[in-house]
């Protein structure tokens, strides 16, 4: 696997190598994103089923002053909508973040085989002699498209749910250290058993 990636990386021109760590550096804030929705989901349910925690917290109860909330239900209200518009932007951004790998791909489909066009037009004559045009579009046409769509889109959508993955269990740690390795250990255990079995 790593020396498919290595082979995908060397493909890659300094440009390409670039517009991929943009594409990188997407994957890591829908990454940031998602552990945000995620941690936002859990105190505003610890809040709708004890009220009380708007007074007793001294977090909740500062914003709660600091906005001028009339009541309890208003201040109940209005995190809802901000949980609701944290997980719509959330899903907005995972949504951009798959556009990005998409069009990355797509586009060195287009990059690599327009470069193989280059090389075929570049050569002698005689090199032609030897080769059947069916064979050349073949290459131009079909292979590179099982390179991109085979290799590269999957290495792109592995990297980007391994980013999430590793945000999700930092943030689980930072909660519960000890559920969480317990946690990490059988999935990830149970994990590498059928990938192992299966490879």
């Amino acid at each position: 696997m790593f020396n498919a990636v290595r082979k995908l990386y060397r493909l890659l021109d300094a440009r390409e190598k670039r517009r991929a760590a943009i594409t990188f550096f997407l994957m890591v804030i829908v990454a940031c994103s998602d552990a945000v929705g995620v941690a936002s989901i859990m105190p505003f349910i610890a809040l709708l089923s004890d009220p009380s925690l708007v007074s007793s917290n001294k977090y909740l109860h500062a914003i709660y002053l600091r906005l001028g909330f009339r009541s309890v239900d208003e201040f109940l209200f209005f995190l809802g909508l901000l949980v609701f518009f944290l997980l719509v932007g959330s899903l907005a951004l995972r949504g951009l973040g798959l556009w990005a790998q998409l069009h990355f791909a797509q586009m060195r489909n287009y990059v690599w085989s327009s470069r193989l066009v280059s090389g075929y037009l570049h050569q002698p004559y005689e090199w032609f002699l030897s080769r059947h045009s069916a064979q050349l579009t073949s290459s131009v046409l079909s292979e590179v498209d099982k390179v991109v769509n085979g290799a590269l889109f999957p290495a792109l959508q592995a990297t980007a749910q391994g980013v999430v993955v590793i945000v999700l269990m930092g943030l689980l740690i930072a909660v519960d250290p000890l559920l969480a390795t317990q946690v990490a250990v059988v999935i990830g255990g149970a994990y590498a058993a059928v990938f192992w079995f299966f490879r």
